[in-house]
Protein backbone atom coordinates (compact mmCIF):
# COMPACT_ATOMS: atom_id res chain seq x y z
CA UNK A 1 0.00 0.00 0.00
CA UNK A 2 3.00 2.51 0.66
CA UNK A 3 4.57 1.77 -2.58
CA UNK A 4 1.22 2.15 -4.43
CA UNK A 5 1.13 6.09 -2.23
CA UNK A 6 4.41 6.64 -3.09
CA UNK A 7 3.92 5.98 -6.82
CA UNK A 8 0.87 7.94 -7.19
CA UNK A 9 2.60 11.08 -5.18
CA UNK A 10 5.56 11.18 -7.98
CA UNK A 11 3.16 10.64 -10.46
CA UNK A 12 1.08 13.59 -9.52
CA UNK A 13 4.34 15.80 -9.00
CA UNK A 14 5.64 14.68 -12.46
CA UNK A 15 1.82 15.75 -14.14
CA UNK A 16 2.14 18.77 -12.12
CA UNK A 17 5.56 19.66 -13.16
CA UNK A 18 4.82 18.71 -17.13
CA UNK A 19 1.98 20.99 -16.96
CA UNK A 20 3.72 24.03 -15.57
CA UNK A 21 6.28 23.64 -17.97
CA UNK A 22 3.72 23.07 -20.86
CA UNK A 23 1.63 26.35 -19.73
CA UNK A 24 5.01 28.78 -19.35
CA UNK A 25 5.69 27.54 -23.08
CA UNK A 26 2.29 27.96 -24.40
CA UNK A 27 2.72 31.49 -22.34
CA UNK A 28 6.01 32.44 -24.62
CA UNK A 29 4.81 30.32 -27.54
CA UNK A 30 3.27 34.28 -29.35
CA UNK A 31 5.38 36.75 -31.15
CA UNK A 32 6.50 39.65 -29.25
CA UNK A 33 6.02 39.10 -25.05
CA UNK A 34 4.47 40.58 -22.27
CA UNK A 35 6.55 44.18 -22.19
CA UNK A 36 5.44 44.55 -25.75
CA UNK A 37 2.05 44.49 -24.94
CA UNK A 38 2.41 46.89 -21.85
CA UNK A 39 4.60 49.22 -23.45
CA UNK A 40 1.96 49.44 -26.32
CA UNK A 41 -1.28 50.37 -23.43
CA UNK A 42 1.06 52.98 -21.95
CA UNK A 43 1.79 54.72 -25.36
CA UNK A 44 -1.95 54.42 -26.29
CA UNK A 45 -2.71 56.29 -22.57
CA UNK A 46 0.16 58.85 -23.92
CA UNK A 47 2.77 58.08 -21.74
CA UNK A 48 5.44 56.51 -23.09
CA UNK A 49 8.11 54.15 -21.23
CA UNK A 50 11.84 55.10 -20.76
CA UNK A 51 14.31 52.70 -22.24
CA UNK A 52 15.82 52.01 -18.71
CA UNK A 53 12.03 50.81 -17.43
CA UNK A 54 11.02 48.86 -20.33
CA UNK A 55 14.83 46.84 -19.59
CA UNK A 56 13.92 46.74 -15.81
CA UNK A 57 10.54 45.08 -16.86
CA UNK A 58 11.82 42.36 -19.23
CA UNK A 59 14.49 41.72 -16.44
CA UNK A 60 11.78 41.40 -13.62
CA UNK A 61 10.02 38.80 -15.67
CA UNK A 62 12.84 37.09 -17.13
CA UNK A 63 12.99 37.90 -20.63
CA UNK A 64 16.08 37.93 -22.32
CA UNK A 65 17.57 35.91 -20.07
CA UNK A 66 16.69 31.94 -21.69
CA UNK A 67 14.14 30.02 -21.06
CA UNK A 68 15.16 28.46 -17.64
CA UNK A 69 15.55 31.40 -15.72
CA UNK A 70 12.26 32.80 -17.49
CA UNK A 71 10.20 29.76 -15.98
CA UNK A 72 12.25 29.57 -12.30
CA UNK A 73 11.31 33.26 -11.85
CA UNK A 74 7.72 32.38 -13.43
CA UNK A 75 7.51 29.32 -10.96
CA UNK A 76 9.22 30.65 -7.70
CA UNK A 77 6.46 33.82 -7.72
CA UNK A 78 3.77 31.32 -8.57
CA UNK A 79 4.67 29.03 -5.17
CA UNK A 80 4.49 32.27 -3.30
CA UNK A 81 0.90 32.95 -4.05
CA UNK A 82 2.17 35.78 -6.68
CA UNK A 83 0.50 35.65 -9.92
CA UNK A 84 1.55 39.12 -11.40
CA UNK A 85 -0.57 42.05 -12.30
CA UNK A 86 -3.24 43.05 -14.10
CA UNK A 87 -2.85 44.27 -17.90
CA UNK A 88 -5.93 46.25 -17.65
CA UNK A 89 -6.10 47.93 -14.10
CA UNK A 90 -2.74 47.23 -12.78
CA UNK A 91 -3.87 45.52 -9.49
CA UNK A 92 -2.56 42.47 -8.37
CA UNK A 93 -4.61 39.11 -10.00
CA UNK A 94 -4.73 38.02 -6.31
CA UNK A 95 -6.58 40.33 -5.08
CA UNK A 96 -9.10 40.93 -8.80
CA UNK A 97 -9.99 37.14 -7.94
CA UNK A 98 -10.16 37.43 -4.30
CA UNK A 99 -12.67 40.23 -4.43
CA UNK A 100 -16.07 39.84 -4.17
CA UNK A 101 -18.66 42.28 -6.54
CA UNK A 102 -20.65 44.78 -4.40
Amino acid sequence: MASYLMKRSLLALVTILVISVLSFVIIRLPPGDSVDVFIAQWEQSGNPLSQARITQLRGDMGLGQGMHVGYAKWMGRLLRGDLGQTYINRQSVGSVTNSRPV
